[in-house]
């Protein structure tokens, strides 16, 4: 197994790497249920792996024909839709992987794999503060040497349930591509263009209640359009609730037309229950998309810092976030301009270049300690060689996939 060393390790300077000087991690491992959905962690993971040469992925619901990439970097340890934990397992038995750090995503693969793999440290990096994470934290934490968190309110909240835990717990900040940032927003007149953006279910992104905020738009005579991106298993639903108004449709975007699009949405609309980042408002702030965002705690209103109310809303309050957004479309051009630039330059600093040498800093940290996790026993059930398609439709709780 390789051991702590003096190496080079990259930092991301635009389209380019450098190389600094610095305590290096033996290679890390990213595990993560998929790399080929373009959701948040994707992307995160995805960025990470692509901009620095220590890291490498593998997804447990992906082939290896499905997923984006560096060729060499990422593995795809499901095969086929008859594909079992079993034959996941042996598969990575047989990659003979050595990772100093092994980094399970929202807890991926850490019963389910991590002994096989045999990392130095095993971390947990939490991106999401959805209630089901809390037992599986509390349950999990012993096999485990540190948790990273998506923003500062979910590591307070992750120390909270440890409490005397010495396991290190540290913050992170999403990092943004750097499209977003040179995207130049376009001239235009007509009506408000509002942006949604994301996963398209009821379930905490609650975009049900898209119907209710079109509703008090139209009330005061706010003359808008409405653009959605993304897809979800409520897409039909909620195309038959929007029905009545000014929606487009826009679907899943490539990555290279995201950051054009929301450069051209006046405003941004954000409806869910509860969020970690979201990713997809601070990219459009990095445009100058101003968010119309529901009051809770998240990275979205620690950048915000008390200094932005009249962007928030109640959460759930559609007639609040629907005043709050006619009151900003009605200020002098000067000054919406002005709070376009306000805001671009609250998330100019979360670029992968200042990602990369702040999460090593709490890698060698964690490195520094001595391990006290528990190691992982993984006893085998007839369940495992059960395919993941069969598996995940059988009653009760089976978190096969940690």
């Amino acid at each position: 197994m390789r051991r702590l060393a003096i190496k080079k390790l990259p930092e991301y300077r635009g389209n380019r790497l450098r190389c600094v000087n610095q305590m290096a991690i033996s290679p890390v491992l990213h595990l993560v249920e998929s790399l080929s959905r373009l959701g948040g962690v994707e992307t995160f993971v995805n960025d990470w792996v692509a901009a620095d040469t220590n890291s490498f992925a593998a997804a447990l619901l992906d082939s290896q024909k499905n997923i984006p990439g560096v060729s060499g970097k990422k593995a795809g340890l499901r095969p086929n839709r008859f594909c079992s934990l079993a034959a996941v397992r042996n598969d990575a038995r047989r990659r003979r992987w050595q990772c100093g750090t092994l980094i399970c995503h929202n807890f991926a693969g850490l019963t389910s794999l991590s002994d096989v793999i045999a990392p130095e440290r095993l971390v947990v990096c939490l991106h999401t503060n959805s209630a089901d994470v809390w037992p599986r934290l509390l349950r999990l934490a012993p096999f485990v040497d540190g948790f990273i968190t998506g923003g500062k309110s979910l590591a307070e909240k992750t120390r909270e349930l440890l409490g005397a835990s010495q396991v290190v717990i540290a913050p992170f900040e999403s990092p943004l591509d750097d499209s977003f940032f040179r995207v130049r927003r376009p001239q235009k007149s007509g009506p408000i263009l509002v942006g949604f953006a994301g996963r398209l279910v009821v379930e905490q992104k609650r975009v049900d209640r898209l119907k209710e905020f079109c509703e008090a738009l139209v009330s005061r005579g706010v003359d808008f359009r409405l653009q959605i991106t993304g897809e979800g298993p409520d897409k039909v639903m909620l195309e038959k609730l929007l029905a009545p108004f000014p929606v487009d449709f826009l679907g899943m975007l490539g990555r290279e037309k995201v950051a054009e699009t929301f450069a051209g949405w006046d405003f941004q609309i954000i409806t869910s229950d509860y969020e970690t980042g979201p990713a997809s408002a601070l990219e459009g702030m990095a445009c100058g998309t101003i968010p119309i965002f529901p009051e809770m705690k998240c990275q979205v209103t620690e950048v915000l810092g008390g200094k932005f109310d009249r962007l928030l809303y109640p959460v759930g309050k559609m007639q609040d976030a629907a005043a709050r957004l006619q009151v900003l479309s009605g200020l002098p051009p000067a000054e919406l301009e002005a709070l376009r630039s306000d805001l671009r330059a609250l998330v100019a600093g979360k670029s992968m270049a200042n990602h990369l040498p702040a999460v090593y800093k709490t890698l060698e940290e964690i490195h520094a300690q001595p391990s006290r996790r528990k190691p992982i026993s993984f006893e085998s059930r007839w369940r495992d060689h059960l395919p993941f398609a069969i598996r995940c439709r059988l009653p009760g709780r089976d978190d096969f996939l940690m």
